[in-house]
């Protein structure tokens, strides 16, 4: 026997080490923004759920709002685990990717109308500017 084995994964068998923390970071990188994003949607929705109740305003509409949600809170969630960096958010205190994408999972129509904005002014084509005056005394 080599003696203790955690010494020895330790010392002599660093590529299961390198594998075991490249599948924690996929998995803290894109599994759990996901699921993050899921449940800031479904979280969202219980309280949206409860006050229409209350209410007395629930209605088929407001199931199938609320049933489009959960996709698009995955899928914000996961889009918060593709294109934030983790570095990028150590200067705001204190948030991380996975709060990003509980956060973005719950206000899912914040952030898709965020989206939509940018897309719009992107494909705008900035105003033309009138070509300058040359007269002398800025008469025509």
């Amino acid at each position: 026997m080599r003696g203790n084995p955690q010494i020895y994964f330790l010392s002599s068998d660093d590529g299961l080490l390198a594998q075991a923390v490249t599948a924690r970071n996929a998995i803290s990188q894109f599994l759990l923004p996901l699921l993050y994003g899921w449940l800031g949607a479904l979280a969202f929705g219980l309280r949206t759920f409860v006050r229409k109740m209350r209410d007395g305003a629930f209605s088929r509409a407001t199931e199938m709002d609320q049933k489009m949600r959960v996709p698009l809170g995955i899928l914000a969630g996961a889009t918060a685990g593709l294109l934030i960096k983790p570095e990028t958010l150590n200067t705001l205190q204190g948030v991380t990717s996975i709060g990003m994408a509980f956060g973005l999972g719950f206000a899912v129509d914040l952030f898709f109308d965020l989206l939509e904005g940018l897309m719009g002014r992107l494909r705008t084509p900035a105003p033309a500017t009138p070509p300058a005056n040359d007269t002398a005394g800025g008469q025509l």
